[in-house]
């Protein structure tokens, strides 16, 4: 032949594909690590409700050019394994390091039971022992990290009548490192008055309801005759948490707050509506 002899002996040439998509996985990994991708799953949860799938498509994107390189990689002999550990590793980072590490973010009630556990594990480490409370009837669990330097959470128990007893509730939330302040009576009625906006700017009962029903950002699942603990809780940044039980002891509600900020000197704050409640009951309960 005239044409040039190829020497199949001839090393071949590294796999710059390969090695390329492998330092930019490896990058993409590094930024994973950081607080990048958090302020852009948070910027996506507030613009759209449903955005899981949309944050993970933004992931995708953002490892394109690495996933690119790699799967070239994949079509040259040498050197396959640094595009099968990009390829990897980039998988792995969209679809179970980077959604987990911003699990807390998701809206509550946007992932299954068991998930939605694994978030109030993560957004609300002070409040968690709660989950070891009568674990066979929880019957809703609830929380979120907002993004606005506060995360929440909520469970709420039904059982039969007379399983929860304000005794032993305090109880376990004082060995678990919340401080109980007080107390107060909560009626049907109230929460009816309450619902209808039917109340006057002087009655004490509206601002503890709205306390309450605001607090956790989910609705409340006791609107009946209760009693409404307030705890201190461990770095509570003096934002109270509650404890409300229905009367006749069925039902069980929890209603935890958790500042990401340090505490301030400031101390514990509850509304003066709850001291003012609680002294006229307590007066009424034990009169002179």
């Amino acid at each position: 032949m005239n044409g040039e002899q190829i020497d199949d002996n001839q090393p071949e040439k590294k796999n710059k594909a390969a090695i390329t998509g492998f330092i930019l996985a490896v990058l993409f990994f590094l930024t994973s690590l950081t607080g990048f991708f958090g302020v852009i799953f948070f910027i996506t949860i507030s613009i759209y409700k449903d955005s899981l799938i949309l944050f993970l498509l933004i992931c995708l994107l953002i490892a394109a050019p690495g996933l690119v390189f790699s799967f070239f990689g994949l079509r040259r002999k040498k050197g396959k394994i640094f595009a099968w550990m990009a390829l990897s590793l980039s998988f792995f980072c969209v679809f179970i390091f980077i959604p987990f590490r911003h699990i807390t973010f998701l809206p509550p009630g946007s992932l299954p039971r068991a998930l939605e556990i694994y978030k109030f594990h993560k957004a609300c480490p002070y409040g968690s022992f709660w989950l070891n409370y009568d674990k066979a009837n929880i019957s809703n669990v609830l929380c979120q990290n907002t993004g606005i330097l506060v995360s929440f959470g909520a469970i709420n128990f039904k059982a039969k009548q007379d399983s929860y007893h304000e005794e032993d509730v305090i109880r376990f939330a004082e060995q678990n490192g919340w401080k109980y302040h007080l107390k107060v009576s909560l009626a049907t009625e109230d929460f009816v008055k309450f619902s209808k906006r039917n109340f006057t700017e002087d009655e004490l009962v509206p601002p503890i309801i709205f306390s309450l029903d605001d607090y956790c950002y989910v609705p409340l699942w006791i609107e009946q005759d209760c009693n409404v603990m307030a705890f201190e809780t461990p770095k509570c940044n003096g934002l109270p948490s509650y404890v409300i039980i229905t009367k006749d002891g069925s039902k069980m509600d929890i209603r935890y707050g958790n500042p990401i900020l340090p505490d301030g000197p400031h101390g514990f704050i509850l509304a003066n509506e709850f001291y003012e409640l609680s002294e006229i009951q307590q007066k009424k309960q034990f009169p002179k």
